[in-house]
């Protein structure tokens, strides 16, 4: 008689995983099923505790659950999310991690900028800021403004650009003093004359974003350097940098062409000369939640697919999205929710409301599959910001959901650059 091999399946949940605020409070939750849908374990989870769960098998479905309850909307917004994760192994997962101990957490004081003869009403566009302190300008007759200081010595970064088709200007102030006062006049602003031209594949429309990095704070805070959105159908774009200013760039290329998005976020020391994009096809034979098939060919270190349900009327959203291997046949059938979650909304978390959306593709430089995505996401907490990496993504978007409102380029910049860095 064969001996039953026992496995151990471990949760980590650190500080501020599940997040609570005055405006917003999260509950989450890990789920176990086997690869046939049979629930082995629900727990709830809480922050800065440890979960183990004695298993018999391995190749499991994790479904983490996240409800964000927003009480102060109109009729108590509530907004579901299930991430499922095929084909997993049982080991031991760290879910969020301590907070940065940032030795300058809140300001020490603030720096005086005078613009002087600037006419900010008639700039197109505009950038101040310190190290760890965006300064907003909104008040374009005033000239003299105070940015919040967190390091002594500090850094300011000033640019303008008096036209979209004009090159930007900009001034450098590294190590300022104390409460210092600092100014500029429009003839001492430097012009962004040093560019790389980049190639781009054939769109509809591209956007091109770089930022400079910040000595003081390492990849955390970036400065603004240059921004050029076109829907031309470009394929060859110039891209504006500073010269002797910024150890090294954060550059963000995405390239759209009807319900498909290809992005390219790289860390370097130097502008990406070419944009590289996930050669993946993917043929979606089923979209239906209840008996997707999907045969993907090529590769990519993760691929998703998503079905999301929106009852704006009562406020209720739920989104649900199966994470996988790349270059496979994938068949998926969801289990049922555990009923003490169900029983919470049951009305949104009704299964047979979900719309096939999206299919998301990411492929990072310095991970090799899927599986060693769940190493880097989950095991190891991989730090990932280091110089020459770079992140390919790309999403199709269902013809019958396009209508669904889409982030800005910077707002899924943000969210890309942070999965990039911090895997969060």
């Amino acid at each position: 008689m064969p001996v039953e091999e026992n496995y151990s399946f471990r949760f980590t949940v650190g500080n501020g995983f599940v997040k609570s605020s005055s405006r917003m409070a999260e509950r989450k939750w890990v789920v176990l099923y086997t690869n046939d849908n049979k629930l082995l374990y629900e727990q709830e989870l809480y922050n800065n505790h440890s979960y183990s769960f004695d298993l018999s098998e391995k190749n499991l479905n994790v479904h983490l659950i996240t409800l964000q309850d927003y009480p102060e909307k109109r009729s108590n917004t509530n907004f579901y999310d299930i991430s499922v994760y095929t084909d997993i192994n049982p080991s031991h997962w760290i879910l969020g991690s301590e907070p940065e101990d940032w030795e300058t957490s809140h300001p020490i004081g603030s720096i005086t900028v005078d613009l002087n003869d600037i006419n900010l009403a008639n700039i197109y566009s505009k950038k101040l800021k310190s190290s760890n302190q965006n300064c907003d300008i909104i008040n374009t007759y005033e000239n003299v403004y105070e940015v919040e200081q967190y390091y002594y010595p500090d850094d300011i970064w000033l640019m303008v650009k008096e036209n979209p088709l004009g090159l930007p200007r900009y001034k450098w102030f590294p190590d300022v003093g104390f409460n210092e006062s600092v100014s500029v006049s429009f003839d001492k602003l430097d012009e962004m004359t040093h560019y790389v031209d980049v190639d781009f594949p054939s769109n509809s429309s591209m956007v091109l974003y770089i930022e400079g990095d910040d000595p003081l704070t390492g990849f955390y805070e970036l400065y603004d350097v240059y921004l050029n959105t076109t829907s031309s159908g470009s394929t060859s774009v110039r891209a504006y940098y500073p010269e002797n200013t910024f150890n090294a760039f954060w550059t963000y290329y995405q390239v759209n062409n009807g319900g498909s998005s290809d992005f390219m976020i790289a860390n370097c020391n130097e502008i990406p000369k070419e944009f590289e994009t996930i050669k993946i096809n993917t043929n979606i034979l089923n979209r239906k939640l209840n008996n997707f098939e999907a045969k993907i060919v090529g590769k990519a270190d993760i691929c998703s697919f998503s079905w999301i349900y929106s009852d704006e009327k009562n406020n209720a959203f739920f989104h649900y999205i199966v994470n996988g291997e790349s270059n496979t046949n994938l068949n998926y059938k969801p289990p049922s929710i555990p009923e003490a979650i169900k029983d919470l909304h049951p009305e949104t978390l009704d299964l047979s409301k979900l719309k096939y959306y999206r299919a998301y593709y990411k492929d990072y430089s310095l991970i090799n599959g899927f599986q060693d995505y769940i190493g880097a996401t989950m095991i190891e907490q991989r730090k990932m910001n280091i110089k020459g990496s770079r992140l390919l993504y790309k999403h199709i978007t269902d013809d019958e959901t396009k209508g669904t409102p889409q982030q800005n380029h910077i707002e899924i910049l943000h969210e890309l650059r942070q999965k990039h860095i911090d895997f969060k």
